[in-house]
C-alpha cells in the first residue's frame, strides 16, 4: 500500500492511496486507488498519520483498508480468487 499527502488545511488533510494485493495462490492481483480526506485538529490528523511502533502501519491506512475491504472481497468473489484477510495489515 503507499500513501501520499496531496492537500492540507487546518482542519483537513487529502490523500492519495494505492492498495496492491496479489492472491495466494499468485493468481490474481487487485489494485485498488482512491483518495481520502481527513478532518479534524491538527493533533487528530497527526494521531492517524503516526504510527506509535514503528513496524505497523499508520492508522489511517488500516482506516483505508476497513472501508476498501468489502469491495475486495466482491471482487474476489466474483474472480473466484481467495479472498484477502480482513485484518492485513495488522498481521
Amino acid at each position: 500500500m503507499s500513501l501520499s499527502e496531496t492537500a492540507r488545511t487546518p482542519g483537513d488533510v487529502t490523500l492519495e492511496f494505492v492498495l496492491e494485493m496479489t492472491s495466494q495462490p499468485n493468481v490474481a492481483r487487485i489494485v485498488i486507488s482512491g483518495s481520502a480526506v481527513m478532518e479534524g485538529t491538527k493533533q487528530e490528523i497527526q494521531q492517524m498519520l503516526v504510527s506509535e511502533d514503528p513496524k505497523r502501519a499508520p492508522p489511517v491506512l488500516n482506516k483505508i483498508y476497513e472501508r476498501v475491504y468489502g469491495t475486495v472481497y466482491l471482487l474476489c468473489d466474483a474472480m473466484m480468487v481467495p479472498h484477502p484477510l480482513p485484518n492485513l495489515l495488522r498481521v
